[in-house]
Order: structure tokens, then sequence, then C-alpha cells
């Protein structure tokens, strides 16, 4: 039996596809090199040839042992772990609504009034977004997450184009905010809907690969088509988090070796340059901005200085007020158990979905809020540590955008929590803000679709002229 006839009877064991091109040429790599060894010792080639056949063993069985291995595996721990942390969310949202309802309970009369109330409205919805949620993460985790890949800037330029002219035609204004769009009866966020440029912008890096500052020029200049909607739409916190989370993608890309460039000094220099932007920001606001502009950020910096000096900072009322009812309720929490839905309570709870971690904190104790973050930032830090690991490069560097992008999140999550500062980040899990939490599940799935992948797609997956699925026979 030739070498070509082994690895035919060997991949006809292997019932995932896809998987047939990368185990045929690491058994062929195999055999070359056992073929190189007898040669050495004397052997003519076609003698050595046979005897490295071999020595690989029987075709059958090793094939059968390889399908084994692979092919694609669930990660049911993280998905068994995504699906109690959103129920969790939902249980919170329905005691927030609860809370904030039983001022009203004297006045509930009829049996339709008190299912109302027991069954509020946005709990309904929060319900449904979260099975849809769901739904959109399995089906995104069952595809191949390398098909998105391969296709990456094509889909970047849809979306881009396509939000542009959607804004256009649809655009819609929200409590002065720009960045909604109409779809049909549903309105969505257009920040939500950028962050889906995040594994795309990771799979364009890694098209790149190999073509030095050139390569990292195109990279940076991938960066602008999201960046430059988040302007339009005068998010800048989203312009924040995607300029960052990319700026670590490329990070990684070049410490990676990637653009064969000087990997420190360039890192160096790419990271000063991204401190000097907020200084740069801070005095062109103060000699450009308006006078009402940089009179609120100036109370901001009076509202820090009394937080911080422990000063008392409920004023009641500015522009920072909410901060200083979060800030309050924080202060009052207990290790164990809370305390009643006050005044300034109230009016976080209107805008639960930026404040369920503080809710969590005054309600229900340090102790349980402690162990309810945790669990969040152990399923990120865990997709992130998966994704650095991944042989596959094109799922690593998706992988650790999206993860980048979640850690991100949370971290201004916890600072708007704590009164900080007034991020109003969505989260996972603790926020159903319907688009946002679409756009979760789907980069979810992503995730989860690059662990289910990572024993079976090669170190560097094929490119568009040689298809998604390799050849075997031979």
């Amino acid at each position: 039996m030739n070498t070509d006839d082994y690895l035919n009877a060997l991949t006809d064991q292997i019932r995932y596809k896809k998987a047939r091109s990368t185990v045929a040429e690491e058994i062929r790599i195999h055999i070359e090199d056992q073929t190189e060894t007898f040669l050495h010792e004397g052997m003519d080639e076609e003698n050595a040839e046979k005897m490295a056949v071999q020595e690989m063993g029987d075709p059958i069985e090793t094939g059968i042992a390889l399908d084994r291995i692979h092919r694609p595996r669930m990660a049911w721990g993280m998905i068994g772990l995504v699906a109690l942390l959103s129920i969790t969310g939902l249980i919170l949202q329905y005691l927030v609504q609860l809370d904030f309802s039983k001022a009203q309970m004297s006045g509930i009369q009829t049996a339709a009034d008190r299912i109302s109330y027991l069954f509020p409205v946005d709990i309904q919805k929060s319900i449904f977004i979260v099975i849809l949620g769901l739904a959109m993460m399995v089906f995104v985790c069952y595809a191949d997450y390398s098909r998105i890949g391969l296709w990456a800037k094509e889909i970047m330029i849809f979306l881009f184009l396509g939000i542009l002219i959607w804004k256009q035609l649809a655009g819609n204004t929200i409590n002065g905010a720009l960045n909604w769009v109409n779809f049909g009866p549903v309105s969505l966020n257009i920040s939500m809907l950028l962050f889906l440029f995040v594994p795309l912008y990771g799979a364009a890096l890694y098209s790149y690969r190999g073509k030095g500052y050139r390569g990292m020029i195109y990279g940076l200049m991938w960066m602008f088509p999201p960046v430059w909607i988040a302007l339009l739409i005068r998010s800048i916190l989203t312009v924040m988090l995607l300029f960052i989370t990319f700026m670590v993608v490329l990070t990684i890309a070049v410490l990676r070796g990637w653009f064969q460039a000087a990997r420190k000094r360039t890192v160096g220099i790419m990271w000063f340059i991204v401190l000097m932007l907020p200084i740069c920001m801070y005095f062109l606001v103060n000699a450009r901005a308006a006078v009402y502009q940089v009179e609120r950020i100036q109370m901001y910096f009076n509202y820090l200085s009394r937080l911080f000096g422990g000063a008392n900072t409920d004023s009641g009322n500015g522009p920072y007020y909410l901060l200083e009812a979060v800030h309050q309720m924080v202060m009052k929490s207990q290790l164990v158990g809370g305390g009643q839905m006050s005044e300034g309570a109230a009016s976080v709870m209107q805008q639960s979905n930026y404040y369920m971690l503080a809710y969590t904190l005054s309600f229900y104790g340090i102790l349980a809020a402690a162990v309810l973050f945790s669990a969040i930032i152990f399923v990120f830090c865990r997709f992130l540590r998966i994704s650095l690991r991944q042989k596959n490069q094109l799922g690593m560097i998706m992988g650790t955008a999206c993860s980048t992008l979640f850690i991100l999140q949370l971290i201004l999550y916890f600072i708007n929590n704590l009164g900080i500062m007034p991020t109003e980040t969505n989260i996972p899990f603790l926020s159903y803000a319907g688009t946002g939490a679409v756009i979760t599940y789907i980069l979810i799935g992503i995730l989860l679709s690059i662990c289910r992948y990572q024993n079976i797609l090669p170190v560097s997956p094929p490119s568009k002229a040689l298809g998604i699925r390799g050849k075997v026979r031979v």
C-alpha cells in the first residue's frame, strides 16, 4: 500500500469532511519523515515508502481513532453557564420590576391588573429577546466561523454601506440620540449593530499576514468604517470601545509576528499615540467646545472630587444625579441582604439595564453581587484564554476580538455601577435592551463556534482560491 492509498483508506473513516484534508496532511508529513529516515539507512525509495506506511498501523483503526478527535465538540459547560446566567439575568429583571411596582400595589383591583403586575410587559419582551438571542447563538455556533472569516472584508463593506443607507432612509431619533433605525415596528440601535464589525475586523486583519508594515496600514484603515459611523451618530462610548478593541487585536497580531515588524518598538509607538489621544481631545474640547459642554465636564470633575474626597455627593439634581443615586445605593449595601426601594434607587431602576449590578448590591448584598459578576467575568476570561490558545490563527484573532470587547464592556459597566463614570454600557446577561442582547448572543455564538472547531481546522484556514473544503483524494 502506497501513501495515497493509505491516506484515502484512513480519511474515509473520518465522518467530518472538513477535517479530512488536515488529517491527511499531518499523516503525510509523518510518512514522508519516516520514509526519509529509511532512505538514509540505505533502502530504495519504493521499499522505504512501504515500510513507512506499515509503521503507521492499520488505516481503518487509525482513521477511527482520529475520527473521535477530529470532529466538532460542543462546549457544553460554557453553553450551560451562558444559559444559567441568562436565566439569572431574567430573574433579576423580574425582581426589579416587582420592586419598582410595589408602590402601585394598592391601586390593583382587577385580576387583569394583577396579571399585568405579576407579568409586566417589559419582562415578556425580555423573555422573548433571550429566547431569540439563544436561538441565534446556537445557529451561529453550528456555523463554521471560518466561512465568516473567509468573506470578512466583503461583509464589512456590506454592513458599512447598509447601515449608512439604512440610517438615511429609516433613521430615528430617540431621547435625543441619533443612533436608531427602524425595522418595521422595531427600532434597532446602531451602536449595538457596530459591534458586529469586531470579529470581522480580526478576520480582515488576518488576511494581511506576512505583508509587513503595509499590512499594518491596511489593518488601521479597516478600523475606519465602523468608527466613522460611531462618530456620525455621536456615540463617543462606542468609538472608544471599538477603537480600543481594534488596537488590542492589532497589538496581538504584531506580537504574534504577523507583519515582520519590530514588535516591542511598534507596539510601544502604537500605544503611546493611543494614550496621547485623550490628552489632545481634552485640550480640543476646552478650545472648541460650547460653554455648556465645558461646564458639564467641570461639574463631573467636581463630582469626582467630592466622591473621592469623602464628601456627600447626594445633591439631588444636576447632570450627574443618577450617578449620585447609584453611589448612595452602593455605599449603603450590606454584605448579605439589602435595603428598600428609596427614591434615588427608583430613579436608577428606571434604567435597570445599565444598573443591575448596583441593584444586586443594594438589595441582595455585596456577596451576591460579587458571585454574579465573577461568574460573568469568568465566562469571558475563559473565552479569551481558549481563543489565545487556538492553533487556528483565524479563530485565535476572531475569538480574541470578541472576548476583548466583552471584557471592556464589563469594566465600563462596573465603573458605571459604582457611580464613578456615566458609561451606561450594556453587558451580557444583565442587559436585555433588544438589539444589544441579540448582538451579544451572536458574538457568543462565534466564540462557541471557535471552541467547537478547535480540533478540526488547520493552523492556516484555506483561502478563497482553494475554497473551504480541501480535497483529500489523490
